[in-house]
């Protein structure tokens, strides 16, 4: 990482914008930037080694970074994809523990590292600040399970069809929603446990099928409905195979 050169009052303002930091107190704020670095990370560099102890936490202010456990045949397994406004190694931090991943830059990123120290003592001192963080940190135990039980699917169309039901939160629409792709096709195939192949492969299945309509990383679903009919219909078939 590349460290830029940034007064306390420019990295406090920055800070204060934040989605992760909004509500807080402007006092935590400040102190907490009076410590801070803001770092420039170019795209695909490593940001954090897996099983290093945790001396900074991370806000990521512009691109993404991933979070991933490396496998042995030299591939990555991701657990999250971090977007700008949200942290990563809070965790790690309360408990004291080495980091249970890597990270890596999807893109060219900037990124805040506040001292481990100072949030701690910050935790200390602040009853809303400490249930703030453990709301982020249950948040991301929940988004952790919810990937774990799409990869325990065994065909590749469900989980690709699950992936896609979860992304229910974008723009409504009449009978459906659409969203953008939270990150690179070959990132989200990783999350899932697919190859960038097999998941280009079954969206255009899925297109092909009328069940979505593609436009560059915007996906369009056009009948919500169908899809969880068809996630219905892929658990009864290997139901009956079982």
């Amino acid at each position: 990482m590349n460290n830029l050169s940034m007064p306390p009052a420019h990295l406090r303002d920055t800070l204060s914008r934040l989605a992760y930091f909004r509500g807080w107190d402007a006092g935590v704020v400040g102190r907490l930037a009076a410590g801070a670095s803001q770092h420039a990370v170019a795209k695909d560099m490593p940001v954090l080694t897996r099983g290093a102890l945790p001396e900074q936490l991370y806000i990521l202010v512009s691109g993404q970074v991933r979070l991933y456990l490396p496998l042995s045949n030299g591939m990555e397994r991701i657990v999250s994809l971090v977007m700008p406004g949200e942290g990563f190694g809070e965790a790690a931090i309360m408990l004291n523990k080495p980091l249970p991943y890597g990270a890596a830059a999807c893109r060219d990123s900037h990124i805040i590292a506040i001292g481990a120290r100072a949030y701690q003592a910050e935790l200390g001192t602040s009853p809303a600040l400490l249930e703030h963080t453990l709301r982020l940190v249950a948040g991301q135990y929940q988004a952790t399970l919810r990937d774990m039980e799409i990869c325990a699917q065994p065909s590749s169309l469900q989980r690709v069809v699950r992936f896609l039901m979860n992304q229910e939160t974008g723009s409504m629409l009449e009978g459906g929603y659409e969203f953008t792709l939270p990150g690179r096709k070959r990132d989200i195939a990783a999350k899932l446990g697919l190859t960038q192949e097999t998941f280009s492969r079954m969206l255009s299945f899925l297109g092909q099928q009328g069940v979505i309509a593609m436009r560059g990383a915007a996906i369009r679903v056009g009948d919500g409905a169908r899809l969880r009919q068809m996630d219905a219909a892929i658990c009864a078939k290997v139901a009956q195979q079982a």
